[in-house]
């Protein structure tokens, strides 16, 4: 393994090489802590001959001779005939084999010292059979080496050094000991992550994945312990999961350069590794950029859209297919300001791969993706049954989801083959609940553009709108179901103002009314869109709106269509009123008696609450768009976007009304 490769080692397994490391450290200093402290005392001994005269030869003669005699000497300094006598002169309790356990001798080497080391629990007693030891031994020596009929022995043996008792204790010797635990845990800790790794057989990596499956890696949604009891993104707009189901729909779009991916299906390998919060959550943030999308459950076994939704499961997928109930009866709204539909799996049926794989199933998917909705599939895994891979055939493309160290690579492996084997293509992965090895600066970024600045000022503000999770519009429904036979009729106009023609999206193809995408050039000239005659009485019911003053700031306007328009000040609602009359966006529908931005009505009415002369939005005194507000008031230095999860210009539908933040004077009230 290169160092590289071991680094990564230590980051992924530092739980148990630490706790490895931990429990050598720990088992050293116990045992330390459990060891008795030993004391050593030293003395030394000096050998030479006795009686030498002064004749060099003698005294070369005589030192070989003591040198031979010396390493016998420390075999005897431990014999029972010297240590006998010391045990009776210090009254030890100890017999002489337990004795010479305690006592070693050494002779450096071509000298005529000894050395004589004593350890015992006591310093004092050490230093005691030291000095004992050293005492008899002379006596013993003597009474060896004189021959007989001799009076002296030619053996002299003299003390040196005698021992003290030691200050400190030689055993155990803590700190060495600690950091030999350390080393040994270290080692033991390295040795059991490559061995973990080595057995681990789980998917663990983007590029592990992407090999083996031969497709890109199309999103990541990080470890989130809410998931459970919070699963959709519209809980927390700006959580760091809906931040990656965003990417994943931009991702999605990438993959329609040279073909549009009208449907997919959403499988994994087994159960559990979170396909259907993938599917869900994804349908969401493809509503959310402003596109039609019909979300299927077409797990006929373990069905648990209806669920997650809080919707009723009676008629469903299996009603459309055996000709209970047609589609558009079958699909349930959700939410009024997502242009997302459900299609809930319906009655269980006894024979869910037959429906799967019938000619309806297909004819179903292609009737919704001809209408120009987005279809997203929710499948059982592909290991248990076929029905996935029989649905990847009939839709442009699977997203196989796995469980980063959960699924294991055999499992992943065989999911992939399945769908190669039934010819199915695969349009990317999903990583799911990737562990989190510290924050990303990227999920953490408080700057997504003016959308999140804009929202963090309204919440300060304590706008309600910004409060929530996501933006809610008002309850007028979701844009209908294009279809696919009926082609848009343009909208009446407004009294003394041209017919709008049917709106058409930056490509020049022409939308359904649901998703308009007027800008003020497409229907009228600029001033004929904000300056409205004085004559016209706007959007029904309500009294007629005075026009603006002539002297009165320009207002530079941006309509975009899929998210609900934020009007202007009082003295713009005429104008404001008129340009979101056009670019209908979900409130008016482009009804002349529209209930919603009617003169009189409750939301932009000149007295509605939100945008009226004195509503807590963009009234004149209001904390968001009023003359003093932070964000679009006069003098701000931008206009921001109050709608988080919107694409950008350059991404297509999914602003609302927004100014440029253009003023030449300040609002006047009328």
């Amino acid at each position: 393994m290169t160092i590289a490769q071991y680094l990564r080692l230590l980051r992924e397994q530092w739980v148990v090489v630490a706790l490895l490391t931990l429990v050598g450290a720990v088992g050293a200093g116990t045992y330390s802590m459990l060891q008795t402290p030993l004391y050593q005392a030293d003395a030394q001994l000096f050998v030479s001959m006795s009686g030498q005269s002064g004749n060099l030869g003698e005294m070369t003669q005589g030192g070989t001779f003591i040198q031979a005699r010396v390493k016998s000497y420390t075999d005897l300094l431990t014999s029972p005939r010297l240590l006998a006598p010391v045990i009776r002169q210090l009254s030890l309790d100890v017999t002489p084999a337990q004795l010479a356990g305690r006592i070693s001798a050494t002779s450096p080497l071509e000298t005529v010292l000894i050395e004589v080391t004593v350890t015992d629990t006591s310093p004092v007693r050490a230093a005691d059979i030291a000095n004992a030891v050293s005492t008899q031994f002379p006596a013993l020596v003597n009474l060896l080496e004189t021959p007989d009929r001799a009076t002296a022995s030619p053996v002299k043996v003299t003390v040196t050094r005698p021992a003290v008792p030691a200050g400190a204790p030689v055993s155990p010797r803590r700190s060495l000991n600690l950091a030999l635990g350390l080393l040994v845990g270290l080692g033991l800790g390295i040795g059991a992550g490559v061995l973990r790794d080595s057995l681990d057989r789980t998917v663990g990596s983007r590029t592990q994945v992407s090999q083996i499956a031969g497709a890109p890696v199309l999103g990541s949604v990080a470890e989130d312990p809410d998931t459970t009891e919070r699963p959709l993104i519209t809980h927390d707009a700006f959580s760091a999961r809906a931040e990656a189901f965003r990417q994943l729909r931009t991702n999605i779009r990438f993959l329609s350069v040279d073909h549009r991916v009208a449907s997919l299906v959403v499988t994994g390998s087994v159960q559990g590794e979170g396909k259907t919060t993938t599917a869900v959550n994804a349908a969401i943030a493809l509503a959310q950029s402003g596109e039609h999308v019909v979300l299927i459950d077409a797990d006929l076994r373990r069905p648990t859209v209806a669920d997650v939704f809080g919707l009723p499961g009676g008629i469903g997928l299996t009603s459309v297919l055996v000709g209970d109930a047609a589609v558009d009866d079958a699909l349930q709204v959700w939410r009024d300001d997502l242009p997302l539909r459900v299609l809930t799996a319906g009655p269980l049926p006894p024979n869910p791969s037959e429906l799967i794989g019938s000619a309806r199933m297909a004819d179903l998917i292609r009737d919704l993706t001809g209408r120009g909705a987005t279809v997203v599939v929710d499948s059982p895994p592909l290991l248990p049954v076929t029905d996935a891979a029989i649905l990847a055939r009939v839709t442009d493309g699977a997203l196989i989801v796995t469980r980063v160290a959960s699924t294991r690579v055999e499992q992943f492996t065989a999911a992939v083959e399945s769908l190669r084997t039934a010819g199915a293509p695969i349009l990317g992965l999903v990583l799911n609940r990737v562990p989190r090895r510290g924050r990303s600066s990227y999920y953490n970024s408080t700057g997504y553009g003016g959308a999140y600045q804009a929202q963090a000022v309204a919440r300060a503000a304590g706008h309600p709108l910004a409060t929530a999770g996501t933006p809610v519009a008002p309850a007028a429904g979701p844009p209908p179901m294009p279809a696919p036979a009926a082609p848009p009729t343009a909208p009446s106009a407004l009294p003394g103002h041209p017919a709008a023609p049917a709106p058409t999206d930056h490509a020049g193809r022409r939308r359904p009314w649901g998703r308009p995408d007027v800008r003020p050039t497409d229907a009228a000239p600029l001033d004929a869109v904000l300056r409205p005659g004085p004559e016209a009485t706007l959007l029904g019911a309500g009294p007629a709106v005075p026009p603006p003053a002539p002297d009165g700031p320009d207002l530079e306007v941006d309509l975009r269509d899929g998210a609900p328009a934020m009007a202007a000040p009082a003295a713009y609602a005429a104008r404001s009123a008129y340009a979101q009359h056009l670019a209908g966006a979900g409130f008016n529908g482009y009804l002349p008696a529209g209930p919603v931005n009617g003169a009189g009505g409750p939301v932009n009415g000149t007295s509605g609450p939100v945008n009226g002369a004195s509503g807590p939005v963009n009234g004149t005194s209001g904390p968001v768009n009023g003359a003093s507000g932070p964000v679009n008031g006069y003098g701000s230095p931008t206009i921001g976007d109050l709608f988080p999860g919107a694409p950008s210009a350059d991404e297509g539908p999914g602003r609302g009304l927004r100014g440029r933040g253009r003023r030449s004077a300040p609002p006047r009230e009328d």
